[in-house]
């Protein structure tokens, strides 16, 4: 395998209330087999001694990557910059903090497989022929998209005993977009007891972030997004209320 990136890192320690970290990922990633955890579905191997035939971009090949994450603590309450003395004043305004988690990438390869391997080799798969660069440009809807993500008729099935002429990346799926936010505040009561409520939102857009389309040719479903990516669910809330002692 290869890997070559550009890794760029901004980060404020906390000071004023306020502290972040952003890190952004620019890089290319080539191997020649898949491992169990690939992000993405690139072709498997056509001939065990032809290795050389199976170079392509990796399944966790992201060309993009931005993660960035932010607290903040507005300067109003007791022991803040602007100091709240009256007690029922600072109980409704003071002693607020927020966060954010986000995370923005590109999507990952995926390749096109015949859903029955016909090359005679023993191999983890046959690779389609292909005819044309399979991507589809222009505007479309999110159902268009997700009924025909790439041009299936790009494809075409090789000969009986034949290797496909497509490698094991053909094309990039849909990215991911993660945004997720918190807001918590906490009340003093005496000198011996806390009081903190919290609110997590989890995918604060309520945006799916769909998976690789199915890429065996021949598969009812093929070029068809059907899932959503591991880990990515409706957006979600989340409310707690802890006494500290």
């Amino acid at each position: 395998s290869t890997y070559h990136a550009l890794n760029v890192k901004v980060e404020k320690r906390y000071s004023h209330g306020m502290n972040f970290l952003t890190n952004y990922t620019w890089s290319k990633f080539i191997d020649t087999s898949a491992d169990r955890n690939t992000l993405g579905n690139p072709a498997g191997f056509q001939h065990l001694e032809l290795r050389r035939l199976d170079k392509a971009l990796a399944g966790s090949d992201m060309r993009h990557r931005f993660v960035g994450s932010a607290v903040y603590e507005p300067p109003f309450g007791r022991g803040r910059k602007w100091d709240i003395r009256n007690p029922v004043l600072n109980a409704i305004a003071g002693g607020w903090g927020l966060a954010v988690i986000a995370e923005l990438r590109t999507g990952s390869p995926h390749g096109a497989t015949e859903q029955t391997n016909r090359s005679n080799t023993f191999s983890a798969s046959q690779r389609t022929n292909i005819l044309r660069d399979p991507k589809i440009t222009g505007d479309r809807t999110r159902g268009e998209m997700l009924a025909r993500y790439f041009d299936t008729s790009a494809f075409e099935a090789p000969a009986a005993g034949m290797f496909g002429s497509a490698g094991r990346a053909v094309g990039t799926g849909p990215g991911k977009v993660g945004l997720d936010t918190s807001i918590n505040k906490r009340w003093r009561i005496r000198d011996r007891y806390g009081l903190q409520f919290r609110g997590d939102i989890y995918n604060l857009p309520n945006r799916p972030n769909f998976a690789n389309p199915v890429t065996a040719r021949g598969s009812g479903t093929f070029g068809k997004i059907t899932n959503i990516q591991n880990g990515s669910t409706g957006r979600q809330i989340q409310l707690s209320l802890r006494l500290e002692f």
